[in-house]
């Protein structure tokens, strides 16, 4: 039996190449704190569900020059650390990779996937990544996904997109579903949202939808990063008076400005649209 190749970093398994093993199914054993996998010039037809469910710090996966004509659904689903994937020649088709295979990949940079019977040319999949990338910056999922963790206890529904936007579907027809679908959109102004070139075209597909559809109230802002009025994009500006905004506590220290009272008072704006609540805060 040939030797498998594993690197040591102060005894924690990094590196495992099974490269040019001749494997025709996915090797059975993978450390857990496994970063870098090899897999190159193998036999291996498909990648079952549940086989990287116990890698989650994997940084790259290499599966090219194998047989795969089959990824089932989810196989990469928890790797948020996973920041290159390379299915270069193998057997893959439309109906081998689930339109949503890359989602929740949300720090994923280099997808190859050349010269497969479908996929000769990737640069519509990097095109979405890049996409889902400038969405929203890593600071900010880390964020969100606190959010969600907060608010879905209190029976809300959060649209978030890495959780629900499918790859493989253009990003603005994904937003555009999400926004006409949805109760309530709420912006979180950070710095770096109004950094992302889909900022501004996030807040005007709403405005049109909301004006539209008579739904003015729809649309809740929380501000970040001491973000100043001025500072908001001109469509966001334009239905101001008709906007929900809870400031979030850059002091928590003082009174009635805690992370706990923002929560309350998000939670009211989300099931209430008739209340309003002032830059500090404080109900009006």
């Amino acid at each position: 039996m040939a030797a498998i190749n594993i690197i040591k970093t102060e005894k924690i398994v990094n590196l495992i190449d099974f490269s040019g093993r001749n494997l025709k199914t996915m090797p059975v054993f993978l450390p857990n704190s496994t970063t870098d996998l090899n897999l190159q010039e193998n036999f291996i037809q498909s990648v079952p569900v549940w086989y990287f469910r116990k890698s989650r710090k994997l940084k790259r996966i290499d599966l090219s020059y194998n047989s795969l004509s089959m990824i089932e659904r989810d196989a990469f689903a928890g790797l948020v650390e996973l920041t290159h994937l390379d299915l270069n020649t193998n057997r893959l088709t439309t109906n081998s990779l689930p339109v949503d295979i890359f989602k929740g990949l949300t720090s994923l940079e280099e997808l190859a996937i050349n010269y497969n019977y479908d996929y000769n040319d990737n640069s519509y999949f990097q095109s979405e990544i890049s996409l889902i990338k400038s969405l929203v910056s890593h600071k900010d999922v880390t964020w969100v996904t606190d959010l969600y963790d907060k608010l879905k206890p209190k029976g809300f529904e959060l649209c978030l997109h890495h959780k629900d936007f499918l790859a493989g579907v253009p990003i603005a027809e994904c937003i555009v579903k999400a926004i006409n679908s949805s109760r309530k959109v709420v912006f979180i102004i950070t710095k770096d949202f109004l950094e992302s070139s889909w900022g501004s075209y996030e807040i005007e597909m709403t405005r049109m939808h909301a004006f539209r559809e008579g739904r003015e109230s729809m649309v809740k802002v929380i501000l970040m990063d001491d973000i100043r009025k001025d500072k908001l994009p001109k469509s966001l500006k334009e239905i101001w008076y008709k906007v929900v905004c809870i400031v979030w506590p850059s002091d928590t220290e003082a009174p009635y400005n805690t992370a706990e009272i923002f929560y309350d008072k998000l939670c009211i704006t989300l099931s209430d649209g008739r209340m309003r609540i002032s830059d500090d805060n404080t109900p009006m």
